[in-house]
Parts: structure tokens; sequence; C-alpha cells
């Protein structure tokens, strides 16, 4: 199940950094300020979710009629299995619908992050690094 957060719990906050632990082994996952990012930037958070565990999540903002990605991370143990595509699109539809006719995407440097841009209809920009999708 894909949903919008409004708000981030504990328990939330708890396994978003499970899940950026598990996809990246980042140790500083726990210092992810996401209610703040929610709050006082604006930011649109959504969040898969199956059997009540957290399996990924997106993150981004909008810049006028341009949205862009700030993260998109997906536990390792769940990848290749449609989370991130189904986020991506959950999020691309969010966007449409609040006038954005353009999304912008700065990954972490992988070639598994390059595919997975490419083959969600994103072009690369700028040297392997910037994706660009218009909607």
């Amino acid at each position: 199940m894909i949903y919008r957060v409004l708000e981030i719990t504990e328990k939330l906050q708890q396994d978003c950094c499970k899940v950026v632990k598990a996809s990246v082994g980042n140790a500083n996952a726990s210092g992810f300020a996401l209610q703040e990012w929610l709050n006082k930037y604006g930011f649109v958070m959504f969040v898969a979710e199956e059997n009540n565990n957290i399996s990924g999540f997106i993150l981004g903002h909008q810049n006028y009629d341009m949205s862009c990605l700030q993260s998109l991370f997906v536990d390792k143990k769940c990848q290749r299995h449609g989370i991130g595509t189904a986020l991506l699109k959950a999020y691309e539809e969010y966007s449409v619908g609040r006038g954005v006719n353009r999304i912008v995407f700065l990954p972490p440097v992988s070639e598994q992050a390059k595919k997975f841009c490419l083959k969600n209809g994103y072009l690369m920009i700028s040297t392997g690094r910037l994706f660009r999708k218009t909607l």
C-alpha cells in the first residue's frame, strides 16, 4: 500500500531510518528530520507499507511548476519488486495534480540508480547524475 504522509510519528521516523540504513548502509540515517521537512519546508512524502512494515519512501518538494525529488529509498531486500516505481508514480501523479510539468532528481551515483531513472522515463541531463522528466 502506498500512502501520503501528513505527520511523522516516532515509529515512522524510526522505520524510515531503518529503510535508509538497509538500502545504503548509512549510519547517519537517524538524523533525518522528516517532520521538519514536511512542516517547515513543504516537502511531500509517500510511503510504501506492507504488513505494517515500511519498505520504502519518497520525499520531494515543489518549486513553482517544477518538482524536485529529494530522496527515494527502498529497503534492499524489497528492491526490484516494483516498490520504487510505485512510489515514483504516486509522487508524479500528486505533482501533476498540483500543476507541476517537470520533475528533476539527483539520485546517488550508481548504475542501479541510473537504470531506475531511465526505466521510468527520466532523461539524464548532466554527466550521469541529474535526471529530468517532463510530465
